[in-house]
């Protein structure tokens, strides 16, 4: 079970080395801006509740064992509303990616750092604000090389 109230912080809720939850909200305003006269509005809004679930494992992923630890991520996006502007369209997308930003700790082992993480071949899920409501999942497997 995770910690919801822990899961809010910026840097989620850390179970152990191998469960990860975070919860968060993304608010996106949509602004018009004319020339004449020179104004800017608010023209749309998007609003999300976003749930990030992580595990990993000591050993490889099973289509590459060679790597040192594996992560997979699921993240789940209610999409809470999207009205107005671009995001009435209904081919107005949202993309979920994930990157990696590690390092090599171990100085002894040399690798370069630019090595220590690896997102996957699917780093990211692309769908319609429509197509997130109708399926909210979103699945990133990572493959982590980081000592």
């Amino acid at each position: 079970m995770w910690d919801s109230d822990e899961a809010k912080r910026e840097q989620g809720w850390i179970k152990n080395r191998y469960s990860y939850c975070q919860s968060h909200m993304v608010y996106i305003g949509a602004m018009e801006c004319g020339l004449f006269p020179p104004s800017c509005r608010l023209s749309g809004e998007y609003l999300s509740q976003n749930m990030l679930r992580g595990e990993g494992k000591q050993g490889g992923h099973i289509n590459d064992p060679s790597k040192l630890r594996w992560a997979g991520f699921t993240l789940d996006v209610e999409v809470l509303w999207a009205r107005g502007g671009v995001f009435s369209a209904p081919t107005a997308k949202m993309k979920a990616t994930m990157e990696c930003d590690s390092g090599y700790r171990d100085p002894v082992f040399d690798v370069d750092d630019d090595n220590a993480c690896f997102p996957g071949p699917d780093d990211g899920t692309e769908k319609t604000i429509p197509g997130w409501r109708a399926n909210n999942y979103a699945s990133v497997p990572g493959s982590l090389t980081a000592l």
